[in-house]
C-alpha cells in the first residue's frame, strides 16, 4: 500500500501535487530510510497480470489519478484534481461558467464569505495570505475560503480549501461578499453589485506591465479589452508605494480607489517575530547556525518562455561553481520564478544547494538567508525591507531593458549594490557581504527612502480597517 502523500518542508502531509509520477523503488539504508545515501535504486516492473489490468482508476477525496504503463513493464501514476465527472474538461467547464454569467444579477450572497486566490491557487501566499491572517488575528466572523490547485497547497489555519474550477469555485465566485486576487481574476468572471472585489498585485512596479507589456506582446485588441474590464470591476487596488501608485492607475487602466498603504505580505519581514521565523526556517533547511545562506532568485526571460505561464531558467550563474568555491561555510538557496517552478527541470539540491522554488513562502526565505543575488525581479524591493546585502547579477542589463521585456524606469536606483556579470564576480561578492553592506549603506537608504515609502509593518492593518471594518 503506497501513502499518496508527501511532506517536503515539514508542514504537514498533503495530497500529491497534480503532475505525472514515475513509480520506482529503492532498497531501504542502514538507517530505515530511503532518502539515505545508502539506499539502493530498484529498477520496478510490473508482470503481465498487473498490466492487464491498466490503465487502474484511483480516486479520493484529495485527488483522483490514473496507474498507467509506461514503456514496455514500467509503472506510472497520472494525478490530478478531484474535480467531478460534470466538472472536468472544457464543455463541463464552459457550461459552469455560462451558469456563473446566469447568476451575475442573482442579489442573493453568502454574508461575510472571503474568497481569497493567490498566484492561480497555486500557493496561499503573498498579500491575500497576509490579510487572512490579520482577520484571524482580529477574530471576526468572516468566512475564509481559498482557491487551491489541489489538495497539495497548504491553506493557512482557519480557511476552507475550494479546488479551483470546482463548481464550489464558482458558487463563491458569485456568493462570497470580498473577493481578493493577487493575479487578474477568471476571465469568465464579472464583479456582481453586492461584492467587493480587492487586488493585491504581486510585485512593485519596474518590469514592463499591464497596457505597456501587452503592446509589445502585440496583444489583440479583445484580449487587451478583457484585461481593462477585469480591471474596472476592482473595487480596490493595493499599492505597495508612492511612487508605484500613478503607474499602477496608468497601467491598468484603474478607476476606482487605488490603496497607498504598502503591501501586507511584507508587514513580517519588520515584526518581532522575524528572528524566530528565521532560526525555524533555517532549522527545517538544514543550514547550520553559522553558515552563510545566500538566496539566489531570478526572474524568468520572455524569450525563454514557452508560453506566457513558464519559462527555463537563465544559466548566467553557475550555482555548482558558485557552491564548490564559496564552500562549507555557505549555503545558496536557488529559489526560481514562478514561471519556473512550472516547468520540470529544475537545478536540484546537492551539497550546499539548496532547491527551494517549490517552498511555498518567499519572505521565509529571506529571513532566513544572509544576502541576495537577484537581477530585475521585484524580490529586490521586499528584500530591501530586510536591510541585507544585495548584488545583482545582469549581464543582461541592455537587452533586458530594451529589446527583452523593456522597464518603466530606469534600473540602476532600484539595485542598491554591486551589478554584476559572471559567476566569479558573485563568488566574490558574497565572499564580502559585510563589505557590500559598508559601501552600499548610502544607495541602500535611498532606495528605501524612495520605493519604499509606505512599508511599515502595518499595511495588513491599515487594509483590513478600510475593507472590512467599515
Amino acid at each position: 500500500m503506497l501513502d499518496l502523500a508527501a511532506d517536503p518542508w515539514g508542514f504537514g502531509s498533503r495530497a500529491l501535487r497534480s503532475v505525472e509520477y514515475v513509480l520506482a523503488a529503492a532498497r531501504i539504508g542502514p538507517d530505515g530510510d530511503v532518502s539515505d545515501p545508502a539506499a539502493i535504486p530498484v529498477d520496478l516492473c510490473a508482470e503481465y497480470a498487473v498490466i492487464a489490468t491498466l490503465p487502474l482508476a484511483v480516486r479520493s477525496e484529495r485527488f483522483r489519478g490514473e496507474v498507467q504503463l509506461s514503456g514496455t513493464d514500467g509503472l506510472r501514476l497520472l494525478v490530478e484534481p478531484p474535480l467531478d465527472d460534470d466538472e472536468r474538461g472544457a464543455r463541463h467547464q464552459r457550461a459552469l461558467g455560462q451558469r456563473l454569467e446566469g447568476r451575475r444579477h442573482d442579489p442573493g450572497f453568502e454574508r461575510g464569505a472571503v474568497l481569497f486566490r493567490s498566484y492561480y491557487g497555486e500557493i496561499c501566499g503573498c498579500n491575500p495570505r497576509a490579510i487572512h491572517e490579520e482577520l484571524r488575528r482580529r477574530r471576526t466572523s468572516h468566512t475564509l475560503y481559498w482557491a487551491v490547485r489541489d489538495h497539495s497547497v497548504s491553506v493557512p489555519e482557519g480557511g476552507i480549501a475550494v479546488v479551483y474550477e470546482s463548481s464550489e469555485w464558482y458558487r463563491l465566485l458569485h456568493d462570497a461578499e470580498f473577493y481578493i486576487d493577487n493575479m487578474h481574476q477568471a476571465i469568465y468572471h464579472r464583479k456582481p453589485a453586492h461584492q467587493v472585489q480587492l487586488q493585491t498585485l504581486h510585485g512593485y512596479p519596474f518590469k514592463a506591465m499591464g497596457q505597456s507589456h501587452w503592446r509589445y506582446q502585440r496583444r489583440d485588441v479583445a484580449h487587451v479589452r478583457s484585461y481593462l474590464q477585469r480591471a474596472a470591476d476592482w473595487d480596490f487596488l493595493v499599492s505597495p508605494a508612492t511612487y508605484a501608485s500613478d503607474l499602477l492607475r496608468a497601467e491598468f487602466g484603474f478607476p476606482n480607489d487605488v490603496l497607498e498603504i504598502g503591501y501586507p505580505r511584507n508587514d513580517v519581514l519588520q515584526r518581532p517575530s522575524a528572528d524566530a521565523i528565521r532560526d525555524r526556517v533555517r532549522s527545517r533547511l538544514g543550514i547550520r547556525p553559522d553558515q552563510t545562506a545566500v538566496l539566489y532568485a531570478p526572474t524568468f526571460r520572455d524569450h525563454m518562455a514557452r508560453n506566457d505561464f513558464s519559462a527555463a531558467m537563465t544559466d548566467f550563474l553557475d550555482v555548482p561553481a558558485l557552491a564548490a568555491s564559496l564552500g562549507d561555510a555557505f549555503v545558496v538557496m536557488v529559489r526560481g520564478h514562478a514561471f519556473h517552478a512550472r516547468v520540470a527541470e529544475r537545478i536540484g539540491s546537492h551539497g550546499n544547494v539548496l532547491d527551494v522554488t517549490d517552498y511555498p513562502d518567499i519572505n521565509h526565505l529571506c529571513l532566513a538567508s544572509d544576502g541576495a543575488v537577484l537581477d530585475y525581479s521585484s524580490l529586490r524591493f521586499d528584500y530591501g525591507l530586510t536591510g541585507k546585502p544585495m548584488i545583482y547579477l545582469v549581464p543582461d542589463l541592455a537587452e533586458y531593458a530594451v529589446t527583452s521585456r523593456g522597464t518603466l524606469f530606469a534600473y540602476e536606483p532600484t539595485a542598491p549594490g554591486p551589478l554584476v556579470t559572471t559567476t566569479a564576480e558573485v563568488a566574490d561578492a558574497v565572499a564580502d557581504l559585510a563589505g557590500i553592506a559598508a559601501q552600499y549603506a548610502e544607495p541602500y537608504a535611498a532606495f528605501r527612502r524612495d520605493f519604499l515609502d509606505l512599508d511599515d509593518g502595518h499595511a495588513s492593518e491599515r487594509l483590513v480597517d478600510r475593507i472590512f471594518m467599515r
